[in-house]
């Protein structure tokens, strides 16, 4: 690859608050407002012209329910749930969400951002849109300030303590933490307008065998009906599309490609996420772009594509899916949603099984849940798995630490990656940070029974208010 030497540059100085939050997805959104709420001048700082990260530009209007348990109680409190709640209360969800028979919690995007935005300023937050992380200074083992780019050109904000949300891990891979790159897949979802639900449901109804209970949050047929019909949530298992008749028989005629271009895979997965605040709107997630998600020129191939591909799947659900006959393409999503790029090295590495099986950590910040693959049938977790400290800081750099589950230290990779965790890690790390600019001490030493307290404070419920 040829390259040149840019110039240098002097850089201004924006602004200096104890802590900078890179990247306003879930996780950045309940960091930034953590750390206010714990006393801290903070600065939230995100590419696109709002928050929500992935929920909003990536369209991914459904959170997945890792609030409850396999018998239905609710380990998940704090921050996500009062998000969540703020949502119904705006008409931008449907109550009674905390159910084990609910796989997600669909919801209305433009209401996330609205929710987002008024929580942030009724914390304090300062928030700057249209810019992004591409350089750090350090101080030795710590970042003294991040300079971003934006349309005014290059600048700087000086902190004493750094919280990476950008879901890429970009903060830390700039001041040369320890981090893995892990292998890519993306989506581009889309939204379709005027769906008969009603007649969605009754055609899954009279057609069982075009139904799967066990992928992607396995429910049962029985509970996907009474979810539409009783609670107005309409879900249809991502991945399973290979099981409904009329996408089969579609794809073994021809008549719908699996694949599309050079990039666009699995067009038959299929997964769609609507409830009654949505007004027969279908968020509709299929097809998958493999690959190097830091190569510039590849991704930008596969946004095209995805906002093609996005129009012949349309085409044919109007053609051919029940419910559809006279719905339209609404929207594609602003951005790609990418799944997974780098991930932390961490202090400690949170494997599948210490979560499955509730492990206690004496460093635990929070509860989440997820599927038990190792059951036949697949079913959520018996316990509340915990999320430890330790996953979320490393040696160095010692005053940045990691905000989204997506780059969180587990294994396998992206054990924490729904919105649900990477809401939990959000406010856990802001709280941090806000604590260790406080006690004048970098993030990654701060005493954990400090933010244990202070989070149980906040109504985070941590294994029955253990504190060690």
């Amino acid at each position: 690859m040829n390259t040149l030497v840019a110039p240098a540059r002097e850089v201004p100085i924006l602004d200096e608050v104890d802590v900078v939050v890179a990247g306003a997805g879930v996780g950045g959104f309940c960091a930034g407002v953590a750390a206010a709420r714990a006393g801290a001048s903070a600065i939230v700082i995100e590419r696109n012209a709002f928050p929500g990260g992935v929920a909003t530009a990536g369209l991914m209007c459904s959170i997945t329910n890792h609030f409850v348990t396999r018998d239905g109680a609710q380990i998940t409190h704090g921050l996500a749930e009062e998000f969540i709640n703020r949502l119904v209360a705006e008409g931008g969800a449907m109550p009674r969400w905390p159910r084990a028979g609910q796989p997600q919690i669909p919801n209305d995007p433009e209401v996330v951002k609205r929710v987002m935005i008024s929580m942030l300023r009724e914390a304090g937050v300062k928030t700057l849109y249209g810019a992004f992380v591409a350089q750090v200074v350090r101080d030795g083992e710590r970042v003294s300030a991040v300079v971003c780019e934006g349309k005014g050109g290059p600048f700087a904000i000086r902190a004493g303590q750094f919280v990476d949300a950008t879901g890429d891990l970009d903060l830390v891979a700039l001041a040369g933490g320890p981090y893995v790159t892990e292998g890519g897949h993306s989506t581009l979802l889309f939204r379709m307008a005027n769906v008969d639900l009603d007649a969605a449901i009754n055609w899954f109804e009279r057609h069982p065998e075009s139904y799967s209970e066990r992928d992607d949050i396995p429910t049962s047929l029985q509970d996907t009906i009474a979810n539409w019909r009783e609670f107005g949530v309409f879900h249809l298992p991502h991945g399973a599309g290979g099981h409904i008749s009329v996408v089969r028989e579609a794809i073994e005629g021809g008549e719908l490609p699996e694949n599309y271009g050079r990039h666009a895979r699995d067009l038959w997965q299929m997964g769609m996420y609507a409830c009654g605040a949505n007004r027969n709107v279908v968020l509709v997630n299929s097809c998958t772009f493999a690959g190097d998600e830091f190569d510039i020129a590849r991704k930008s191939q596969c946004e095209e594509e995805g906002r093609l591909v996005a129009k012949v799947m349309a085409d044919f659900l109007v053609r051919r899916f029940p419910g559809f006959a006279n719905a339209y393409l609404l929207e594609t999503a602003t951005e790609i949603g990418t799944r997974l790029t780098r991930r932390l090295c961490g202090r400690h590495t949170l494997t599948s099984e210490e979560y499955r099986t509730g492990r206690h950590f004496p460093d635990v910040i929070g509860h989440t849940t997820e599927i038990d693959r190792t059951l036949t049938p697949p079913a959520r977790y018996a316990q509340a798995g915990e999320i430890p400290f330790g996953c979320l800081v490393a040696d160095a750099p010692a005053n940045v630490i990691c905000g989204s589950g997506k780059s969180a230290a587990t294994e396998p990779r992206g054990l924490l990656r729904g919105q649900a965790p990477c809401m939990v890690i959000g406010e856990a790390a802001g709280a941090a940070a806000a604590l260790a600019a406080r006690e004048g001490v970098p993030v990654s030493e701060l005493d954990v029974r400090l933010l244990q307290a202070h989070l149980v404070s906040q109504g985070v419920a941590l294994g029955g208010q253990r504190i060690e």
